[in-house]
């Protein structure tokens, strides 16, 4: 739950210090523009995990939540061996799992099956 009067990025700065990553910087902002419910509806999360890396009493992984942060609220943007251009980190993690669960064409497919796997971009299921 939101302290009021204290911002999503003052409680982010409070809790990582010097440690605070950018992708966090951006979620706390984010939150701020709007509300931690908002924003983890937005990102496919529950405000109270939003809550929990804010706050850095998160006891997931960290790096699972900054790809959704760097692919959704930062639009990151990868260089994708595959198809030897730039692709979006958001559309770059919606292909891998779409391969993942068998859901691509055969068309499709062809570009990703083999190139995916090696790819320094790739998340291991």
């Amino acid at each position: 739950m939101n302290t009021p009067n204290v911002s999503s990025l003052t409680k982010a700065r409070n809790a990582w210090l010097a440690d605070l990553p950018d992708w966090v910087e951006i979620l706390a902002r984010a939150c701020d523009e709007s509300s931690q419910n908002k924003v983890g509806k937005k990102l496919g999360v529950s405000g109270s995990l939003i809550s929990q890396i804010i706050s850095r009493k998160y006891t997931g992984v960290y790096a699972n939540a900054e790809e959704i942060v760097r692919g959704n609220l930062m639009s990151e943007v990868v260089h994708c061996p595959a198809i030897r251009m730039p692709m979006a980190f958001r559309r770059c993690l919606e292909n891998q799992d779409r391969l993942n669960e068998g859901s691509m064409s055969g068309a499709e497919r062809g570009f990703f099956v083999n190139t995916c796997p090696n790819c320094p971009n790739f998340k291991q299921k």
